[in-house]
């Protein structure tokens, strides 16, 4: 699961928005009525102590403070609707393979890469403040899936319903890579 706090959730949002106003997306899935939180980036299952601590806010978009306060938002073209149809049932994918982060970093302009290795697959780069954001409260292993371009998922074992999801970043906006050593 995770442990993911109302203070990790406003970072987690902060990062994920990519600008001062942190935002989310908040989308139930109906089977299990497990609640996430949503960006554009991925998404992230919410212990149900943190839904409480939210006030069970319904599904929608917000701008969330640093103590937890949800204002209703507009987040052009990411809805609830759109995270429940399109991203959740993502967190079932298949053909999965561990994950492994390794040391090697790419920086152009502001952004920052981290590469990491599936086993078996070639390399993979994501956005490293999302990367750190993600991985620092999810305590379950990562798993690569090819699934729509290439996601990163979080869940006990390679077929179990995945907790979080993060979007890679496709190959043709990454630099080739330097032959992998044993220490990276």
């Amino acid at each position: 699961m995770t442990r993911l706090t109302l203070a990790a959730l406003y970072k987690v949002a902060r990062t994920a928005s990519g600008t001062p106003t942190a935002t989310l997306t908040i989308a139930t899935r109906a089977e299990t009525d497990d609640r996430y939180a949503a960006w554009s980036s991925g998404c992230l299952q919410l212990p149900h102590d943190l839904v409480e601590e939210l006030a069970f806010p319904p599904d929608g978009s917000y701008t969330i403070t640093s103590k937890g306060a949800l204002s209703p938002t507009e987040i052009r073209g990411f809805r609830a609707p759109v995270v429940v149809t399109s991203m959740l049932p993502l967190l079932d994918a298949d053909d999965r393979a561990p994950v492994e982060q390794t040391g090697w970093l790419n920086e152009e302009g502001i952004l920052l890469r981290r590469y990491l290795r599936p086993d078996g697959r070639p390399p993979i780069a994501v956005s490293d403040d999302h990367w750190q954001a993600w991985a620092k409260h999810l305590e379950q292993p990562a798993w690569h899936t090819p699934s729509r371009g290439g996601l990163i998922l979080w869940a006990p074992d390679e077929r179990a319903r995945a907790t979080a999801l993060l979007g890679t970043i496709h190959p043709r906006f990454t630099p080739d890579l330097p032959e992998w050593t044993a220490d990276l």
